[in-house]
């Protein structure tokens, strides 16, 4: 007998707060890295934690680059993060998702996401 899960996402969802969910519904986070390590994040690491956010417990899923890992970690409330994060340009995820261990079909998938 198979599970099925539906995500109801009437006000949308973001990737890490999707894949927060999935480990909280019993994804083992072992399994999820393994899955990640095929996309050639390079040298990069997944980390899950348990949070509080507004009465509610959940698994906050983050990605960090090993360059800016003594440099991560949670803020108490209210106070701001001054941290600065490296964002990718498009050409340089389109040569992550080139050369990620993906079906032809899937990387044209996740390309066609930035093409919208």
């Amino acid at each position: 007998m198979a599970t099925v899960l539906y995500f109801d996402c009437f006000s949308g969802i973001s990737g890490d707060m999707a894949l927060g969910a999935l480990l909280d519904a019993g994804l083992p986070l072992d399994d999820l890295r393994r899955a990640l390590g095929s996309l050639a994040l390079g040298d990069a690491h997944v980390h899950a934690q348990r949070v509080l956010r507004a009465g509610v417990s959940a698994t906050k899923f983050s990605v960090h680059e090993h360059t800016h890992a003594a440099h991560d970690h949670e803020h108490p409330a209210g106070e701001a993060s001054q941290h600065h994060h490296h964002h990718r340009s498009l050409p340089a995820i389109f040569h992550l998702i080139d050369h990620a261990s993906l079906s032809q079909s899937a990387k044209a998938q996740a390309k066609a996401m930035f093409n919208g």
